[in-house]
This record gives structure tokens, sequence and C-alpha cells, in this order.
């Protein structure tokens, strides 16, 4: 027959097995419900933070009067239509090596950008000296692009050389 004290220890034991029960049941039902939520999240139903939606991309090269000419494209990589005023606050720079602000630049309009769809947003063309060059476009909420490149002078012809892009990430504090 066990004594008091082991009856005692026993119930003691019976407590924590219950209260631990208690706890694995509490912890199942909270990871179920964790899962149902990164179900839902990877379906899109909580909401459109999917990181980046626009993404931009850049080029570099010379026309036929020897005019540097830099191109800025956009391409809508989310579901969603984007309008003009979505994709406004967006501005371009050039910077020689020294970096010297040498042009600014700014978006050409655009009324609605469907899911898919690709556009030319900005342009700039000028005449630029041989040398290394920096262009960056940026926007405050979808990120940017930036480009690096080297104008040169090959058998007395100007050549665009070595254009290297990077992408900017868009701030998270302003995404959409």
């Amino acid at each position: 027959m066990p004594g008091a004290a082991q009856t005692m220890r026993i119930d003691r034991l019976a407590a924590a097995l219950h209260r631990g029960r208690a706890f694995i049941r509490a912890a199942r039902r909270l990871g179920s419900v964790a899962l149902v939520c990164l179900a839902l999240a990877g379906c899109g139903f909580l909401g459109e933070e999917e990181g980046q939606r626009l993404e931009f991309s850049g080029s570099a090269r010379l026309d036929s009067a020897g005019n540097t000419v830099i191109t800025i494209t956009v391409r809508n990589v989310s579901d969603r239509l984007y309008t003009d005023e979505e994709v406004l606050d967006a501005r371009g720079e050039v910077f020689n090596a020294q970096q010297q602000l040498l042009a600014r630049f700014t978006q050409l309009p655009v009324e609605r950008l469907s899911a898919g769809e690709e556009v030319t947003i900005a342009r700039w063309q000028g005449t630029l000296e041989p040398g290394v060059y920096f262009m960056q476009w940026t926007t405050s909420r979808h990120g940017g692009v930036e480009l690096d490149f080297t104008l040169l002078t090959r058998f007395g012809v100007l050549e665009v050389d070595g254009v290297r892009e990077r992408k900017i990430a868009p701030d998270p504090a302003l995404s959409p």
C-alpha cells in the first residue's frame, strides 16, 4: 500500500502529466493554425506582401549620331493592374566617375501597366565623352535599377563597353 508521500508524488506526476498533455494539445492547435496561415499567405489570401511587384531594367547604347541613349523599362511581375499614379515618384540621374551629376530625367507617361506587361518608362539621350558612368533610376515604393557603363574609343569609333546592371530593392517601409 503506498504511503501518503508516495500518493502525493503520484498526484503531482498526474497533474504534471495532465498539464503536459494540455500544453501539447495547445501547441498542436497553434501549429495547425500557423500552417493554415502559411498556406493562405502562399495563396495570396492574406494580403499582397509578395515583395517587389515592378521590376526595372536599364540599357545604355549609342545612337547613329554618337549620342548616349539610356532606356529604362518596367515590367509588372504581379497579377494586378498599376496606374500612372502608382509608378510615379521616379527619377533617373547620370553621374561620371567623379560622382558629378551630369543629367536628370523623369518618367514618361504610362497610363496603365497590366500584369506581365513591359513598357519603356524613361529615356535619356545626351552627349558624353569617353569615360566611366553610373546611372541610377529609383522609385520610392518599387525599387529601381543602376547601370555602370564605360564609353571608349576603339579605332576612332566611340563604343559602349561593360554595361553592368544591378537591381535596387524597394524600401519595405514604403512598398505597397
